[in-house]
């Protein structure tokens, strides 16, 4: 199977479910939007722990097996997890203050954010070095860039088209869209 194949079939499934409207019960939505708003959280949390900590993310609390003795590897593997808690506590207090500043500057809007588990900031803590920042493109400009016949533009106004129909009732304009597209390249 090669990629065009496999990138074909994505395109096919991703179709399918922007066309049957399915997407998802509604307490899973909230369990996800639950996630992200508290993965953010710890995100700019992290960001602060990393500010104060000349850019030296959090430890994750285990070492690996050593060839030492094992006085030595105690001794070192107690210092580790000593550390690893201390960058813990240190990450779930940037966590409170950024939730603490959200209440303040909310002006008595309900805030949606909430405090993540002990056990979700331990992860967090633990794979916070393999967190990666991507710079993409909005989808505006992704759509200007492609060529009107390929199936990632088909694939965008399938996802533009079920949009606008469920939030505005109304259908969007594709000819339009397309000529404004051109001009501006």
């Amino acid at each position: 199977c090669n990629e065009e194949t496999l990138y074909g079939m994505a395109i096919d499934a991703d179709m399918d479910i922007t066309s049957s409207g399915n997407k998802g019960s509604t307490p899973r939505n909230t369990r996800n939007n639950d996630a992200v708003l508290q993965f953010q959280l710890m995100t700019c949390a992290l960001r602060r722990f990393l500010d104060e900590s000349n850019n030296v993310p959090p430890l994750e609390g285990t070492i690996p097996d050593m060839a030492c003795d094992t006085k030595t590897f105690v001794a070192l593997q107690e210092a580790y997890r000593t550390k690893a808690e201390s960058d813990r506590v240190k990450l779930t207090r940037h966590i409170v203050n950024l939730l603490e500043e959200c209440k303040t500057k909310s002006n008595g809007c309900k805030v949606l954010a909430t405090m993540p588990s002990e056990e979700d900031i331990i992860t967090f803590c633990k794979n916070s070095r393999d967190i990666h920042v991507l710079e993409t493109r909005p989808l505006f400009m992704e759509y200007r860039a492609q060529d009107p016949a390929s199936p990632i533009v088909a694939s965008l106004q399938a996802t533009v088209f079920d949009a606008s129909s469920t939030n505005n009732s109304a259908l969007p304009n594709f000819e339009t869209l397309q000529a404004d597209s051109r001009e501006d390249l």
